[in-house]
């Protein structure tokens, strides 16, 4: 994993004054400080836990040839000379090599596209580019910025194609498509693909495909985008055109990687960033266990944006944006500040895109001085120059934290304030104890598996509805494709000819989630009997058994039924004060093993495993901390399915060396498991919801004690493998966490206790889980002598 710049740790604010010349940020951390030290009893808590601070990096350059008209648009707008990383880019793509950009925010990747595509269109006219976002509103905010750059380019045309665009406008872009059409992979997939066709002229003169933020194309989403590229390649060079592709990244791991198995092409890979890079303070603020995180954070908020610092506080739900921002707005009213109240605004997914579009101008004009929002404002949205971001919470990866804290401070000379607000969870305490690793640790890698056995014949199926699909299509969609085909032909979904294999199926494309696995349940709300949306089939039984809460659209519906027979789930609108929270048992069996090593007398595989989950039950819990009010107990059939996981296999010794000193050897390696999940985001662009774990004192298969981690998706994305692949540097952490919590027998924050543990966190036993970790730790000691 690559490792980032390291920081100065502080002691005091104090030490900033001769580092920072913006008054009101001085003024702010001032106050900030004296406010961090409060007496409980008879001692004084400090819930600043840390202060680091990032140096300014000036910026390097180095010029190339450029075309003269493109050198004069570039000089208009004060965007030379150019980064170096910039000039490598566009140095490669002129070599027709696909190259992948994976430098910071705000360090100008879009130019490294961008000049190759206007150089192409000058040179010829009828060069096409298809510009590809994983949301809408990148898609549209990059749209804005390519029409100002390229205004005075007569003949270049730019337009999104996507479900926001008119009808009538949809075809006159079909009829005669743009220079640059912009779009995601959803309107590519729906529309786009199964109608080439009607786009043949773009096809055939497509000269660059360009991914940006392909680190979000992880996972499942991920592997629909990845086959859905291929499709497009394969489309491509049936209309006589071989497309460079440009990746844009934010700073992960594995670039090249990453982007060679999305796009299943050689990849030139460009790190090294040229652009400036300006000041940052960043603080960690720890208020567990004493006082409410979501209360802080709503005071930090109100303190920075009432020194006029210009704020952005990031949520991990769209429930605690909502309730932040109200909270927000009835303090600020309360203690007379009605002039703030209009310039706040909450930003998440499930607004209308011209509310949200609304937002995002009135916080780059000025208009709003703080937003509360989710990861949707976490991509390269323009929202101008801010001053503070508020972390409620660590954000899950430390790409999603360097995407976050990118957004402030970006104009050089500027400083920017980052505050991590820690939660009573494993890894926000982990980063309290450890403050250097959050900036200046190693980045996660990001996986992808475009040969996922559960959705690739849907692909191959979709392919073979635009195209003949023949065996030697392989080198698109894949080595199992000759035994998908023959599977896709006994259930008399495709039809052998001489052309090729032909779809038999209406519109295949329609069926297939691009940013699920399982087909869907539709959502239905009893009163009225309206469908209201969907819910991916892999995740309807954790989500939706009869009595959850489910919030839809910033409303919450209580589950009331579930009718698996026609996939659908009833819900009620209700005014609740709880949530609910699933409790899940687990079985696996081990279907076959890929890898394996030995750390000393312990054995570590990665396979392929059958998982059987039930729901046993869920636990109501206050929308604003306190005490669960109550378990309720379930009795729901089985979900089964085949997915990876990583194990580990215990000598059965295991059980008398742990009990021969008065611990539970069952709780010690149930809380590893649920210690072991709770750090493996650390390691993985992944949450822990994205992962199940078994642990048991004997497993038939094992013929021993072991600790099972799965994944949680049919077939697998690549979590298991990534964890197997870093295994001792996983345990090494989870091991420091535990070990460091001051708690007497598990909590959250050391990830001993699990929110949705189906054995209600019993047996655990805190000095087993140290002792086992340890144990394994000590094997990969002795054998390094």
């Amino acid at each position: 994993m690559r490792s980032l710049a390291r920081g100065l740790r502080l002691s005091s604010t104090r030490e900033l004054l001769d580092k920072v010349g913006d008054e009101r940020i001085l003024s702010f951390l001032r106050e900030l400080e004296e406010r961090s030290t409060i007496n409980v009893g008879t001692f004084r808590l400090n819930r600043l836990a840390a202060i680091m601070y990032y140096n300014a990096i000036p910026p390097k350059h180095r010029e190339i040839r450029l075309h003269p008209r493109v050198k004069e648009i570039l000089r208009e707008r004060n965007l030379l000379p150019l980064f170096t990383h910039q000039s490598e880019g566009i140095s490669l793509i002129r070599e027709e090599k696909n190259v992948i950009v994976a430098t910071p925010a705000a360090s100008g990747k879009s130019l490294v596209y961008l000049i190759p595509i206007l150089e192409s269109f000058i040179e010829d006219s009828r060069a096409k580019a298809l510009y590809l976002a994983p949301t809408k509103a990148l898609e549209r905010d990059q749209l804005i910025k390519i029409v100002e750059l390229t205004r005075s380019l007569e003949g270049f045309g730019a337009a999104a194609y996507d479900g926001g665009t008119p009808a009538k406008e949809r075809a006159e872009i079909r009829r005669n498509p743009p220079t640059l059409l912009l779009t995601n992979p959803d309107m590519l997939h729906y529309g786009i693909l199964p109608n080439h066709r009607k786009w043949s002229s773009f096809f055939s003169n497509l000269k660059f495909i360009v991914l940006d933020e392909i680190h979000e194309y992880r996972g499942i989403f991920g592997a629909h985008v990845a086959n859905i590229l291929r499709r497009t390649k394969r489309l491509a060079n049936m209309y006589g055109s071989n497309p460079v592709f440009i990746a844009a990244s934010a700073t992960i791991a594995n670039p090249k990687e990453h982007a060679e198995r999305l796009v299943g092409e050689e990849f030139e890979v460009i790190q090294e960033n040229g652009s400036p890079k300006p000041a940052k303070v960043v603080l960690l603020w720890n208020p567990v266990p004493i006082f409410d995180p979501y209360n802080d954070a709503e005071r930090l908020f109100i303190g920075a944006i009432s020194a006029g610092l210009k704020t952005i506080a990031f949520c991990k739900s769209r429930r605690v944006v909502e309730i932040m921002t109200r909270n927000i707005k009835r303090h600020l009213l309360r203690i007379g500040k009605e002039d703030l109240l209009r310039k706040v605004a909450s930003y998440r997914s499930g607004y209308l895109p011209e509310e949200r579009r609304r937002i995002e101008r009135m916080l780059f004009s000025g208009e709003l001085i703080g937003v509360v929002a989710t990861s949707a404002l976490e991509l390269g949205i323009d929202v101008g120059e801010l001053d503070c971001c508020i972390l409620v919470g660590y954000p899950g990866s430390r790409i999603s934290t360097l995407q976050r804290a990118g957004r402030v401070g970006r104009r050089v000379g500027k400083i920017g304030i980052i505050i991590m607000v820690a939660l009573e969870d494993a890894l926000d305490q982990y980063f309290v104890k450890n403050p250097e690793e959050l900036f200046s640790g190693e980045v996660e890698r990001a996986f992808v598996n475009p040969e996922n056995e559960r959705l690739l014949p849907k692909h191959v199926l979709c392919a073979s509805s635009e195209l003949p699909v023949r065996e030697g299509d392989s080198a698109y969609l894949g080595s199992k494709l000759k035994e998908i085909l023959e599977n896709l032909e006994k259930g008399n979904q495709v039809r052998r000819t001489a052309f090729g294999y032909i779809s038999l199926v209406s519109r295949p494309h329609a069926k297939v989630r691009i940013r699920s696995i399982e087909e869907p349940f539709t959502l239905i709300n009893v009163d009225g009997g309206k469908e209201i949306g969907y819910v991916d089939g892999a995740r309807v039984f954790r989500e939706c058994y009869p009595g959850a809460v489910y919030l839809h659209m910033d409303r919450a519906y209580l589950v009331v039924g579930l009718d698996i027979k026609n996939r659908g789930v009833l819900l009620r609108k209700t005014v609740l004060k709880y949530y609910t929270q699933e409790l899940i048992s687990s079985d696996v069996k081990i279907l076959k093993v890929l890898h394996e090593f030995s750390i000393g007398e312990v054995k570590v595989k990665h396979g392929e495993v059958r998982v059987t989950e039930r729901v046993v039950g869920f636990r109501k819990k206050p929308v604003r901390g306190g005490a669960p009010k109550e378990i309720v107990p379930l009795s729901l059939p089985a979900y089964e399915f085949e997915s990876e996981a990583i194990w580990l296999q215990f000598p059965p010794k295991m059980l008398h060396y742990v009990e021969s000193r008065g611990m539970d050897f069952h709780g010690g390696i149930h809380g590893c498991e649920h210690a072991l999940i709770a750090m493996a985001p650390l390691f993985t662009l992944s949450d822990r919801t994205d992962l199940g774990g078994v642990s048991t004192p004997y497993h038939p298969q094992l013929g021993g004690p072991g600790i099972f981690i799965y994944e949680a998706y049919p077939g697998g994305v690549g979590i298991a493998e990534m964890l197997y692949d870093d295994l001792f540097s996983w345990v090494r952490k989870t091991y420091i966490n535990v070990k460091e919590c001051t708690c007497e027998s598990g909590c959250l924050s050391c990830g001993l206790l699990s929110p949705k543990c189906g054995n209600e966190n019993q047996p655990l036993d805190k000095s087993a889980a140290q002792l086992i970790l340890n144990y394994i730790l000590e094997g990969k000691s002795k054998e390094a002598k």
